[in-house]
């Protein structure tokens, strides 16, 4: 199913129900069934599982520790129709107001995360994202717990990170949304909280939380606190990603404790810029499928559900409105920046705690269920998720270009007549030299997020970045092969600058050129088979010819 963006004259909203065999749901319209089927719901309950310990020493707690962890897949939905209202400043009322143009919103079957669109509007000064109705698989896998406790390893050691703190991720359990809901693009800010908690900054996340203030913060907006199945769906997405962004763990994506952390364990050469919290809506990379961000890292985020085993059930009473006992442990989402350990920052990741329990590591963000609201027109998209015309070879008439006129070097894209100049990447530290591939799909550019000059490659819409190269020097000038697989880049050693290739999955890694003198600059020919380099070999820059694969000699043109 693909989001529909023509337009068409006044429209009614439409629900159609999603194929999920199961029991009609309340509060959080989500339902558990095995695949989707019908409209309905829940099963199973179990006791309340001890809090998982941290596995990683503790920040400056004001009462309890803190819990952790998860990931998963997919499945099918319905149709809506949305119209716009005239006006972007929405009440929790009804669905009045269908008003102007209607956005045709199609939830036949959201069963990939590329087959929606963000749709992200403004709620009385709240950005807000559209998250469509569908399905996914809730919880961890026993090969994502078994690459989970690799992760733990990598920052805890050998053997020091038990099963036990992951298996309140289990089982994996089908949850069906009947209905979208909006969530808060970013994190609730000091700005909008009214007061600052450990750090001032009106963009910095407001931490130093409890539940209590979190529910009261989003109850006078007309909004609620995620439940964790709408949290981790909104994250996740049905193709069940493991991390907001993909499968992969990209430190430069995420908000988490680098070499400006005092609290690193690892020695991660990696520097994002912040020792703690960082202004939300940074790190644009780590976006989620619905256009949220900040969903891993950063600040823990407070859920309304009840600490409890799985499978996931709305009708056991873990989503109980009302229910003050201050026994019951609340579940936390998402890892914090404290964290040097990928395994905490993955989106299935739990954490329980006393919800008069405040940190400088908790924060949240509010949720308002679809029914309440009337549709305001779509305001801005994260710049990762701005899609772009189709294009062809060349990028299809985009121009990429550097520039730092938001104070930073960055990478955009613009018409060929200057006109429409889009953001592609927002990072603390530079990108440059972007590189077209030969089909127009993706960019190949240079960047220093990770500390070095590396190569990386993104989708043409910015979506999809992934570091290429992670070498111990700088790695400049990316050049595509003609045929698209491999990319050429000049490495720069300690003595003098040589040429490197890879394949564009990471693999391949090939040194070209071994000289005592400097290659800088090279292009490929035609056909792939040959390189065209310039080197000093014979003490000035001159054009020699290699074979594609580095076999044989630097031959000069004269």
């Amino acid at each position: 199913m693909k989001t529909h963006k023509k337009l068409a004259p006044l429209l009614l909203l439409v629900v159609m129900v999603a194929s999920c065999t199961s029991k009609t749901v309340p509060t959080p319209q989500s339902t558990t069934a095995t695949c989707p089927t019908a409209t309905t719901l829940p099963t199973a309950t179990k006791t309340l599982p001890p809090t998982p310990k941290l596995h990683t020493s503790t920040p400056k707690i004001t009462s309890t520790p803190l819990p952790i962890h998860t990931p998963v897949p997919p499945t099918k939905t319905k149709k809506t129709v949305l119209s716009p209202t005239a006006s972007a400043s929405p009440t929790a009322t009804s669905l009045s107001s269908l008003v102007t143009t209607p956005l045709i919103l199609d939830f036949e079957a959201v069963t990939h995360n590329e087959d929606w669109i963000p749709y992200i509007t403004d709620f009385d000064g709240v950005e807000m994202a559209l998250v469509p109705a569908g399905c996914f698989e809730m919880g961890s896998t026993n090969e994502q717990v078994n690459d989970a406790i690799r992760q733990c390893e990598k920052s805890s050691g050998a053997g020091n990170c038990e099963r036990s703190l992951y298996q309140d991720e289990q089982p994996v359990n089908t949850q069906c949304f009947d209905e979208p809901f909006w969530i808060d693009v970013y994190e609730v800010t000091n700005m909008q909280y009214g007061s600052s908690g450990e750090w001032a900054g009106d963009e910095l996340p407001r931490e130093q939380v409890n539940f209590t203030d979190a529910v009261t913060h989003c109850k006078s907006r007309g909004a609620r606190l995620p439940t964790e199945a709408e949290w981790e769906y909104a994250a996740r997405g049905p193709d069940g990603l493991i991390f907001p962004w993909g499968d992969a763990f990209e430190r430069a994506f995420v908000n988490s404790c680098d070499s400006s952390c005092e609290f690193n364990v690892i020695g991660t050469r990696v520097d994002d810029g912040y020792a703690n919290t960082a202004p939300v809506g940074s790190y644009a990379s780590g976006v989620s499928w619905v256009g949220v961000m900040n969903m891993s890292g950063n600040v823990w985020e407070w859920t309304k559900s009840i600490y409890m085993d799985y499978p996931y059930n709305t009708a056991d009473g873990r989503e109980t409105d009302g229910n003050t006992d201050k026994s019951n442990r609340r579940v936390l989402r998402g890892g914090s920046w404290f964290h040097t350990g990928s395994d905490l920052l993955r989106s299935a990741a739990r954490y329980a705690v006393s919800p008069d329990y405040s940190d400088y590591v908790l924060g949240f963000r509010c949720l308002i269920p679809f029914t309440n609201t009337s549709i305001p027109p779509a305001t801005t998209m994260p710049p990762t998720h701005t899609p772009l015309p189709p294009l062809s070879g060349g990028g299809g008439g985009l121009i990429a270009f550097v520039s730092d006129r938001d104070g930073n070097f960055e990478i955009y894209v613009m018409n060929a007549d200057g006109s429409d100049p889009r953001r592609l990447t927002d990072h603390p530290f530079s990108d440059t030299s972007p590189a077209w591939s030969p089909d127009g799909t993706q960019i190949a550019f240079v960047s220093s997020r990770a500390r070095n000059r590396d190569i990386y490659i993104m989708n043409f819409d910015g979506s999809n970045l992934r570091q290429l190269t992670d070498q111990p020097a700088d790695e400049l000038n990316p050049v595509w092969s003609p045929d698209g697989t491999r990319i050429g880049f000049v490495l720069l050693g300690t003595n003098n600058a040589e040429i490197y290739q890879i394949n564009v999955d990471g693999s391949g890694l090939q040194q070209l050129t071994q000289n005592n003198y400097d290659d800088w600059e090279f292009e490929w020919s035609p056909d792939g088979a040959q390189l065209a380099i310039s080197s000093q070999k014979t003490g000035s820059a001159n054009i020699f010819l290699l074979n594609a694969d580095g076999s044989g000699e630097l031959q000069e043109q004269n």
